[in-house]
């Protein structure tokens, strides 16, 4: 996060739109920001009782929660969006939709690990077929006025 960020936000919203991407663990810096972006777009990991296994760390919930209600209130435009990855159940993604609750958009993005990652035992594990990612969209799309599949 960086430390001028808000001051950077507004000056770049003088000369252009503004979209910014959140992992939401900083709800006080969305608020600060949120009425000078065009387009916010919030990852969000895993339903709450996998968030920190899935994150690879400690991460406050209660502060990812704090962001989706900010986001779903006050941004412009906005999506909340999930990278599928394979030890996500279709019923972990049904969680993670009743936790964002009605909103706008959401996005289920393909996992992959063609630019990389981090964890090496990820590099091990082979994306769902685009079906199963269908049905899940099939399942929780009348929770959002849009649900996309991107990626696959």
């Amino acid at each position: 996060m960086h430390v001028d960020i808000v001051d950077f936000v507004k000056k770049l919203k003088d000369i252009t739109r503004v979209k910014i991407d959140t992992n939401g663990t900083h709800p006080e810096i969305i608020e600060k920001i949120i009425e000078y972006v065009d387009y916010v777009a919030m990852d969000v990991k895993a339903p709450p009782y996998l968030y920190n296994k899935v994150a690879g760390s400690s991460v406050k919930l209660d502060a990812i929660k704090k962001s989706i209600e900010i986001i779903k209130k006050y941004a412009k435009d906005y999506e909340f969006r999930t990278t599928v990855i394979p030890m996500l159940s279709k019923e972990d993604l049904e969680n993670i939709a009743k936790w964002i609750g009605t909103a706008k958009r959401y996005v289920l993005q393909q996992f992959s690990i063609a630019g990389g990652t981090l964890d090496p035992n990820y590099t091990l594990l082979k994306p769902y077929p685009s079906d199963f990612l269908k049905k899940v969209c099939e399942s929780i799309k009348l929770q959002f006025e849009e649900c996309l599949i991107v990626n696959i």
